[in-house]
């Protein structure tokens, strides 16, 4: 949640919608230090999803190389999570288990293969071939993705840099 902004004026948004009171939680680790005015649970994303048992979530912003989404996905509440930050070839999540961009991370494979890091050819070599036949981690445990363009133009990127709304929707069984 970072500073809590967004759950903040979400829920305030959503209560005036619905005519009803609507809790949105904000929960971050705390990691980063982010101080704010808005109530922010400090729980990180695996004890949130244990406790709140949500059934959807809203994660803005997640670090680069990091990956919540495959915890999202393994929580049975879970019936759909959106995603805001920069999406592909960006500096949120993981290109390939979060996003499912399997050209950048064949890339990242390839480039550690042609760097010769010594004893390593054979099982990176491996793991690309493995990586080529191997499904996009959110439509493998059964979600379908939607970009939420209307969302998409409503923000005010970070840095000056794309930022773009995904909704990933669990498919019945």
């Amino acid at each position: 949640a970072g500073s809590g902004k967004l759950s903040h004026f979400l829920g305030n948004a959503l209560s005036r919608l619905a005519g009803i009171e609507v809790t949105v939680t904000a929960t971050d680790s705390g990691e980063y230090g982010i101080e704010s005015p808005y109530p922010v649970e400090r729980l990180d994303h695996i004890a949130a999803l244990h406790r709140y048992k949500p059934d959807l979530v809203l994660a803005s912003w997640m670090p680069d190389e990091v990956d919540w989404t495959q915890d999202i996905r393994n929580t049975a509440s879970v019936h759909e999570y959106v995603l805001v930050g920069e999406g592909m070839f960006g500096c949120c999540g993981d290109d390939w288990l979060t996003w499912g961009n399997k050209a950048s991370a064949i890339f990242r494979l390839e480039e550690a293969i042609d760097s010769g890091a010594e004893g390593a050819d054979s099982d990176l070599a491996s793991q690309l071939k493995t990586l080529q036949t191997t499904p996009i981690p959110s439509i493998r445990d059964g979600f379908t993705t939607h970009r939420l363009d209307g969302l998409t133009d409503l923000q005010t990127p970070v840095y000056g840099l794309h930022s773009e709304t995904v909704a990933f929707r669990r498919q019945p069984k």
